[in-house]
């Protein structure tokens, strides 16, 4: 049974910090990068996204703004992508025409209290929207603001002609901020920054304005079991199907089984675990594996009887491809596409799930472009427990 609906996760979240522009379409002016870095705290330049490109663009239906990030080293562990934004200051600037920002440096925040807020509301944008039929984006935008310690925002005390515009003259649900405001505040410390869903960074525009990213990360969990679809390009040296427990990596966890996946084509799939026979079974096309007594393979800190959430990572790491996992579970449509030019690793979740009555996937895989060998292509599905912090 899934009680929550797929966590959309495969677009990053951002929070904007502007300085020195046209305020968040306030009228205010900042006095600039330097003081707004001094008020920020807790910043860690981030290894190979010293120097990165921020293109800006408005968008006012899930988001206040989306970002796309280019020129981040592969050591950063941040992918070139369009990502949602939020802004972060409400009487600082941002030019959201398609303006491209270079030189940008990216910070980290994590395991910095200072964000428990943040960090918290943002990881649960996806149950507010269950929650709140009516949740828009200005609703967590004013929340973000609400938060944000270093720059005191209070409807009740601005000046009309000092907020910026879209909230001057926009329709927005008191009530549900103050519910947003009222969790936030009850539950922050459950979610420290970088043990999330989302990762928190702090971008820094060099003569522009700052910005705050939230880019997505592994929900954390205790790997269970799982199975990886890999080496897309069906080479004889290597398995195209990895099934079994904890680190998928290690020969010992898992059997193994060679397929063949239809270049730049659609090849079904499927994964199933059956608790009256403990074990499961995946197949690509008319290959299948099975990974028997699952129950005593299972990692000491993961039990059949603990695992409640899956993650879905999907990888296209090779120039013009992509990679689609598509199909149905329990009656939810899921669909993750991973694209080399646009975003080539995408991350999905499950939360709440029971699997009493086991779990079974029918899908497809769905390829395009040239793939090399190994696990620069790859479709992977790991179940797994809560972590304790």
């Amino acid at each position: 049974m899934l009680n929550n609906k797929l966590l959309r996760l495969a677009l990053p979240l951002l929070l904007l910090i502007a300085a020195g522009l046209t305020a968040c379409d306030s009228t205010n002016n900042v006095d600039g990068i330097e003081e707004s870095l001094v008020d920020i705290p807790n910043l860690n330049l981030i290894e190979g996204a010293e120097s990165v490109v921020a293109t800006v663009n408005r968008d006012r239906k899930k988001s206040n703004f989306t970002i796309r990030l280019d020129g981040m080293a592969e050591t950063s562990g941040i992918s070139s992508g369009e990502y949602p934004a939020f802004c972060a200051l409400w009487d600082v600037a941002i030019d959201s025409d398609n303006k491209s920002y270079g030189n940008v440096k990216l910070h980290s925040i994590d395991d910095e209290p200072f964000w428990n807020g943040i960090s918290y509301l943002v990881n649960n944008i996806e149950s507010y929207e269950e929650q709140y039929e009516d949740l828009s984006w200005l609703e967590i935008q004013i929340a973000l603001w609400s938060i944000m310690d270093h720059k005191k925002f209070d409807l009740n005390t601005i000046p009309d002609n000092e907020l910026p515009s879209y909230v001057r003259d926009g329709s927005y649900n008191m009530d549900i901020i103050n519910n947003i405001l009222e969790d936030v505040s009850d539950n922050k410390d459950l979610i420290l920054p970088g043990n999330g869903c989302l990762q928190i960074l702090y971008a820094e525009v060099p003569g522009a304005q700052d910005q705050i990213i939230i880019v997505p990360g592994e929900c954390p969990q205790e790997k269970g079991f799982g199975v990886r679809y890999r080496n897309f390009l069906s080479s004889a040296d290597q398995q195209e199907i990895y099934l079994g427990t904890g680190d998928l990596g290690v020969g010992a966890n898992r059997s193994q089984e060679h397929a063949t996946f239809t270049q730049n084509g659609t090849t079904e799939i499927d994964f199933v675990y059956s608790p009256e026979l403990d074990q499961l079974s995946a197949s690509v096309g008319n290959s299948y594996t099975i990974y028997e007594d699952l129950s005593a393979k299972m990692p000491a800190s993961c039990s059949i009887q603990d695992v409640d959430r899956a993650q879905i990572w999907v990888t296209a790491r090779d120039p013009g491809t992509t990679v689609t996992l598509s199909g149905e579970y329990a009656g939810e449509s899921i669909s993750v596409t991973a694209d080399y030019d646009n975003q080539s690793q995408v991350f999905y979740s499950l939360q709440n799930l029971d699997l009493s009555n086991g779990f079974y996937l029918n899908g497809e895989i769905t390829l395009s472009g040239t793939f090399t060998s190994g696990e620069r292509g790859k479709a992977e599905i790991v179940f797994g427990c809560p972590v304790q912090f």
